[in-house]
């Protein structure tokens, strides 16, 4: 699978409660989430079988933020490496 196939967010937008669904939960995950400024509002490690995570910005103002989820490799202590896959998606803060 794609990192495209792999990953969904939904609802998109919403109030701030998001689910992030991986469909092959093998690997441990890392999450960011950025502002519009570039700025890091949250992160997280997602262990590793986890299939559905909830990301709550409920306390975040409306808005465009920018999930970025890589997966790291266990065998390498959790350390980024070259072959990791990396997925990028918008999700909006509505209300």
């Amino acid at each position: 699978l794609s990192a495209a196939d792999a990953i969904h967010v939904f609802p998109n937008p919403s109030s701030g409660r998001f689910t992030l669904v991986i469909a092959n939960a093998v690997k441990q995950s890392e999450i960011e989430i950025y502002n519009v400024m570039g700025e890091k509002v949250t992160w997280g490690v997602i262990p590793n079988g986890v299939k559905n995570f909830i990301i709550d910005l409920s306390s975040h103002p409306n808005g465009i933020y920018f999930l970025f989820v890589k997966w790291t490799n266990p065998s390498y202590g959790g350390q980024v490496n070259s072959e990791q896959e990396s997925f990028t998606k918008e999700i909006i803060i509505s209300r």
